[in-house]
């Protein structure tokens, strides 16, 4: 391998790097990346020590064949030629710092490979309709277990006509929002190519469509009790928690999968989420430094 002969007149600061090729069983130079699942000699020419490392995804096999091999290639060597050094957990502080520098490379790769989205306004305008999603139906159902604080008798609670349709349509619109919350992000999701987020959005859409149309059917959800009128409704307390059951269980389906779905992608983009935000801040401590240093 003539790749570790180097002149001994030479001087060289940066640590040289060759990335064991299993497949050929031979040593590649690299001057930019490792992954972690690599076999790499670090060669620090200054002092004539190879430093063998070996990534955390490193199989047992590759690392016994990396090991075989660089001894082989030094057999060749007089014993002062160079010197090889096999890494396990104490490394030294210059080679851990060009090991760091070539996985940032891998670190940033990976960070881009998450991104999906590629338009800050989609990625802002998905963000906060998901948010919009989840609190919506949160208040729609609050508003139906407001029934449970209307005067009751004989296991019937009372209620007046008009605070009967306010109560419904209350909670009927909110789900209209959410349904048109989910139809944006469905579209969004779809032309981004987000396909998880399209499902996750699509089952909102259906969900909430459809208890929308369960609820406009208004005075017909109930089998209204004796001695209801045209203007006081009876309804069973039975059928107000069936009502509440029937509108909260679909909702749990798409509430939970939409909220975890929030959560992963507020990790990804916050940074592109609140830019300016950051970008402020970055303005204004540079200006106190600045003023600190006067």
């Amino acid at each position: 391998m003539d790749e570790f002969i180097f002149s001994r007149e030479e001087e060289i600061i940066m640590l040289r790097t060759f990335i064991f090729n299993e497949k050929n069983e031979n040593w590649i130079e690299e001057e930019e990346n490792l992954l972690l699942h690599d076999s790499c000699v670090l060669l620090d020419e200054n002092v004539r020590i190879a430093y063998l490392w070996n990534g955390p995804k490193t199989t047992p096999q590759k690392r016994e064949k990396a090991k075989e091999s660089i001894q082989r290639l030094l057999s060749k060597y007089p014993a002062e030629f160079l010197e090889i050094k096999f890494l396990e957990e104490k490394v030294p502080e210059h080679v851990q710092k060009q090991i760091d520098q070539m996985l940032l490379g891998l670190e940033e790769e990976e960070e881009k490979a998450k991104l999906i989205f590629t338009h800050l306004t989609t990625v802002r305008l998905y963000f906060f309709l998901t948010i919009l999603s989840l609190i919506l139906p949160i208040a729609a159902v609050i508003n139906l277990f407001l029934s449970y604080s209307w005067p009751s008798s004989n296991g019937n609670v009372v209620v007046s006509a008009s605070t009967y349709n306010f109560w419904i349509n209350i909670s009927m619109w909110l789900y209209v929002v959410t349904a048109g919350a989910f139809l944006i992000m469905t579209i969004i999701s779809a032309w981004e190519q987000d396909f998880e987020a399209v499902i996750f959005s699509g089952v909102g859409l259906l969900i909430s469509t459809g208890i929308v149309l369960y609820l406009s059917q208004g005075i017909f959800l109930f089998a209204f009790q004796e001695p209801s009128t045209q203007y006081i409704y009876y309804i069973s307390i039975i059928d107000i928690s069936l009502l509440i059951t029937a509108i909260l269980l679909p909702t749990l389906i798409f509430e939970v999968p939409n909220g975890l779905k929030l959560r992963n992608f507020y990790k990804v983009y916050k940074e592109f989420i609140f830019l300016e935000f950051f970008l402020d801040n970055k303005v204004e401590n540079e200006k106190s430094a600045e003023n600190l240093s006067r």
